[in-house]
């Protein structure tokens, strides 16, 4: 464990010399893409569903542990960045429910969640019982097991973080998340004195939240640990293993082992956001938040969500569905079953807001089609897991997209056949079928 902690600060320290981050940004922002395919009337036509999008900031700590403004004033800020709720996480502590302050603040909703340390690394964990808090430093598996057994749900924390990751993914139960995304451990891979003086002119500017566009990029190491972690999911017949976005927020940064006040909460809930996709609305600033509390927990615990960098725009309308014959039969973070993958019948249909949009379809992990278009409409000839990331564009020539910047990233979809639990190939011939990188 010292040699794994000692290996990751030689990491860091050789990121920043190489400005490693800085020249990956650079490489991100060409992207090449393939044909275009549109929309039919088909699809559109299922698509046409009430479905409503909430943006949250998720693990957000306060005065209760390491933050540096209470509750009430975190909801502030939240209201002024345009959030709909707001996922606390401070540490080991529930406290904040038990003064009554989950609940709406105006038109905030406030959820209290808690990070857990545990002797492998860090438990991002909602939905839990005050009375089920496990002890500080506990075995992981132990700590999952208690508060799945409590009815909560969690995500594993800073996965590949470069000064306290998780420790061992074989130290993982079903049905616990992955904190796919989470912005001050991506900030740590992007430290470097150009990006930081970069970053540092814009943050002075008149819109601070530029500033963001610096640190916001595709986490490569945790989205290959993520495909990786849905593959062994799949091959054991275990729930799809649903990916979150976190701001990791404390509203102070330390550098040189000095404390700085920034950036300010209300300039971080304007970059990366996790938003969930609910058939039932909220009912905003209700009474009795219990309802609505139990829509954002489902749609979080069961993957009906998806990250965003909302610096870049707002990705409002954003859907990936599964429709067959006809019919819409699942979304994000559904199992889907099919009796039938050879005549075509089962389609994947996604949609982007933004009219200058490069949607990459994965499959296993692999990519299966890259397109500039805000629309895609993919039939599906083989089983497997499924997901999408967008990204924006400004220009494009021929095949190639100029300043891409990385949008969208939704939780996957697991397609299978009729009568088998997981996503493994039914025959040899169910490979991954390539039509443009």
């Amino acid at each position: 464990m010292k040699a794994m902690i000692k290996w990751n600060r030689v990491r860091l320290v050789l990121s920043i010399l190489t400005a490693e981050g800085f020249w990956a940004t650079i490489a991100e922002r060409i992207q090449i893409v393939g044909n275009k395919r549109g929309a039919d009337k088909l699809a559109e036509s299922v698509f046409a569903r009430c479905r409503h999008d909430y943006a949250g900031s998720v693990h957000v700590h306060s005065t209760y542990s390491d933050g540096m403004e209470s509750i009430g004033e975190i909801a502030v800020a939240a209201a002024k960045a345009g959030l709909d709720f707001v996922v606390m996480a401070d540490h080991h502590s529930l406290d904040a429910r038990e003064t009554g302050e989950e609940g709406w603040h105006g038109k905030v909703l406030m959820v209290i969640g808690t990070e857990l340390t545990t002797d492998t690394g860090h438990l991002l964990t909602l939905n839990l019982p005050k009375a089920a808090l496990p002890k500080a430093s506990g075995d992981a598996l132990d700590v999952m097991r208690q508060i799945q057994d409590a009815g909560g749900y969690a995500f594993i924390a800073l996965p590949c973080d470069l000064k306290g990751c998780w420790k061992d993914f074989d130290r993982k139960i079903p049905g616990i998340g992955l904190e796919v995304f989470n912005l001050s451990s991506i900030a740590r891979t992007k430290i470097n004195i150009i990006s930081f003086l970069l970053a540092l002119a814009r943050y002075r500017g008149a819109d601070p939240v530029k500033a963001f566009n610096m640190v916001a990029a595709r986490p490569t190491r945790e989205i290959k640990l993520w495909d990786q972690l849905q593959d062994d999911a799949g091959r054991a017949g275990e729930p799809v293993v649903v990916g979150i976005g976190s701001v990791d927020a404390h509203a102070t940064m330390r550098i040189a082992g000095q404390s700085f006040p920034y950036p300010k909460y209300v300039e971080v809930f304007g970059s990366l956001r996790t938003h969930v996709l609910s058939n039932t609305a909220l009912s905003v600033g209700a009474c009795e938040p219990a309802a609505d509390l139990q829509i954002v927990h489902d749609c979080l615990r069961n993957g009906r969500s998806y990250t965003s960098y909302d610096n870049y725009g707002d990705p409002k309308g954003f859907t990936m569905d599964v429709i067959q014959d006809e019919q819409h039969v699942g979304e994000m973070g559904d199992t889907v079953t099919s009796h039938n993958l050879t005549e075509q019948h089962t389609f994947l249909f996604v949609r982007s807001p933004h009219a200058k949009s490069i949607i990459r379809l994965f499959k296993n992990g692999a990519p299966v089609i890259s397109v500039a278009s805000n629309v895609l409409v993919y039939p599906v000839t083989s089983f497997g897991i499924y997901r999408v990331e967008v990204y924006r564009f400004k220009v494009r020539i021929g095949c190639i997209c100029f300043g891409s910047q990385p949008w969208i990233f939704g939780n996957p979809v697991r397609i299978v056949a009729r009568g088998r639990s997981n996503g493994m190939p039914e025959t040899a011939n169910d490979a991954v079928q390539t039509d443009a990188t």
